[in-house]
């Protein structure tokens, strides 16, 4: 045991002793090489610090927070290690003694970092031995052109009718100040296209092949055709045919074509190929791991884990037990040959 210089026993200098050895140590130049980075500068126990552990933690540092350990390097260093290094690890080692590392909320902590550092570790290794390439890029971006390539667009409202002269007498009656309240009214009264009349015949932006941002609703091009021929806010002033049946077509507003050239797209179209990239390899890798480690899998089980209709979890059921039930018996004693039973 130790003793201080006034010759009493005591348990800091211990606990010192590796301080004052790793200052030693770390006050000279660090040694280059694999090996001298492994070397141990403070053991706690089972807990270890070494050279290149201690290097890398330093040069993590901003310089400011570097220099309030110290003016000269062999200060920092030292400081360091005593002020930062061997507290840390005596605080692991006390928390392994005591098995803090198995309490749910740390236990859980420690599973969810290791999870997410294997992911990095993945992401990490693709970008290293797998990087996107520009053809890659060029790729996606030509396979999914409608995303980035967006053609003119007409707002179009229409009314489509069986008869043309129905459609004629809805051009007219359309017109004027009043024209915006009586279309809503003719729509509903008189549209045969259940999808859109509640809705004054509305159709959304349209493209000019017919396709429009309406789920599942298409229309004939010559609807676009039509409305291009007009301003915006006008109403086309013939019918159109549509199939046979005829359209009042009101040309509410537009838009212009939009391109957005694959050099700008890049950095996005990186992003997107490297996450299917690392869905692929991380399910590679637990589908190997699920071969490899699962031994046993008791799915039945979960039935003793109570939820409810909402969701919630309730009290967990022993596997085994035997519901209580009541004594049929009266529990009245009654009079034998023995006695009162």
């Amino acid at each position: 045991m130790l003793r201080t210089a006034s010759g009493m026993t005591s348990k800091r200098a211990t606990l010192l002793l590796p301080v004052a050895l790793a200052a030693a140590l770390l006050t000279q130049d660090r040694p280059a090489g694999a090996q001298d980075d492994e070397a141990v500068v403070v053991r706690v126990g089972s807990t270890e610090i070494t050279v290149g552990e201690v290097a890398d933690a330093l040069a993590k540092m901003p310089p400011h927070q570097r220099q309030k350990f110290g003016k000269t390097p062999e200060e920092i260093r030292k400081a360091y290690v005593e002020q930062v290094a061997t507290l840390d690890a005596l605080y692991v080692e006390h928390a392994r003694v005591n098995k803090l590392d198995q309490v749910p909320k740390v236990h859980d902590r420690i599973r969810d970092i290791l999870r997410r550092t294997l992911e990095n570790r993945l992401r990490e290794d693709m970008k290293e031995k797998s990087p996107i390439s520009d053809t890659d890029v060029a790729e996606y971006y030509e396979e999914n052109k409608t995303r980035y390539v967006t053609p003119r667009r007409l707002q179009i409202w229409r009314i489509l009718v069986k008869d043309k002269a129905l459609a004629e007498s809805i051009i007219k009656q359309v017109q004027g100040t009043d024209g915006p309240k009586t279309w809503t009214k003719l729509a509903r009264e008189h549209s045969i296209d259940d999808a859109t009349k509640m809705r004054e015949g509305n159709l959304g932006f349209v493209r000019p092949d017919g396709a429009t941002d309406r789920p599942r609703v298409k229309v004939d091009p010559a609807l676009f055709e039509a409305a291009n021929k007009v301003k915006n806010g006008a109403v086309v002033p013939q019918p159109v045919n549509e199939g046979g049946k005829w359209a009042v077509v009101w040309r509410r507003g537009g838009m212009r074509s939009v391109t957005r050239a694959v050099d700008d797209e890049a950095p996005q179209i990186r992003q997107i190929l490297l996450r299917k990239k690392l869905v692929e390899k991380r399910d590679a890798l637990v589908d190997k791991l699920w071969k490899d480690d699962v031994g046993e899998v008791n799915a039945a089980l979960v039935k003793y884990v109570k939820i409810d209709n909402g969701g919630d979890v309730g009290g967990q059921e022993r596997p085994g037990t035997v519901p209580r039930r009541p004594s049929r018996k009266d529990p009245t004693p009654k009079k034998t040959e023995k006695g009162l039973r």
